[in-house]
């Protein structure tokens, strides 16, 4: 179904969102996006990733008209910096309060999939004194999605995340709330994620998991459920207690 918002529209979202990046507004930029971007990267996070990316600088860019699927939007675009490099982005909008706000940018059009270009979730410097630790092993990895998705399920269950919150490593604890975790993922109760299911089906890893420079444990994949496959990644730090869960999405498609 396609709709639309009179006051806000994805396209002024888009167009204002980059045309801040242009202008080196990082900040003002950051402030447009959706609470859960907000929430997962800090707007310090956000200026970094923008200039790691090469996505300041823009000097024009060609969208086609959204997608709308109820207060979700995509717009799929050709954006053009000042080398003149092209890039072909895919933009992920939510309405939030009567206002579209950008939630996700990935690289190819809406046919493609691909990793959201921030979501360097939860993350933070200086977290890991064991740098080199190797990647854990099959089993152990298992257990460590598994579990979870497990304590997701069991928060959106409940419909609390005080006991997900006290789960997470230290540092993710520090930077995001109880209640900020639960208007992050709270919108998945009632949509199709049956995490109990999962325990039939084997994960696949796409990339091989691995060890960042910082020492973080960084885990994505997919579970080839039906009739959407549940995507999922996952950034855990190493503690004194284990590997402990740094950062978290979860998507369904």
């Amino acid at each position: 179904m396609f709709s639309g918002c009179s006051r806000s529209t994805p396209e002024t979202a888009v167009r204002i969102f980059f045309q801040d990046l242009a202008a080196g507004r990082y900040g003002e930029a950051h402030a447009q996006t959706a609470l859960r971007f907000r929430v997962l990267q800090s707007a310090e996070q956000f200026g970094r990733s923008v200039r790691d990316l090469g996505l300041e600088g823009f000097s024009e860019g060609k969208w086609q008209p959204a997608v709308f699927e109820g207060d979700r939007a995509e717009m799929e675009g050709v954006h053009e910096n000042a080398a003149g490099v092209r890039t072909r982005l895919r933009v992920e909008l939510l309405r939030e309060a009567g206002r579209w706000r950008v939630a996700a940018i990935r690289k190819g059009g809406l046919d493609q999939g691909g990793e959201d270009l921030f979501s360097s979730i939860g993350q933070g410097r200086g977290l890991n004194p064991f740098v080199g630790r190797p990647v854990p092993g099959e089993a152990e990895l298992r257990e460590l999605v598994e579990g979870e998705l497990g304590r997701l399920g069991y928060a959106l269950r409940s419909g609390t995340f005080e006991e997900f919150h006290r789960g997470v490593s230290e540092t993710w604890q520090q930077q995001v709330t109880p209640r900020a975790l639960q208007q992050i993922f709270g919108q998945m109760s009632g949509s199709g994620y049956n995490f109990a299911g999962l325990k039939r089906l084997r994960p696949a890893y796409d990339p091989v998991p691995y060890i960042d420079p910082r020492g973080i444990l960084v885990v994505e994949g997919y579970y080839p459920s039906r009739p959407a496959r549940l995507f999922f990644g996952m950034k855990f730090v190493s503690e004194s207690s284990g590997w402990r869960l740094l950062g978290l999405d979860v998507q369904l498609r």
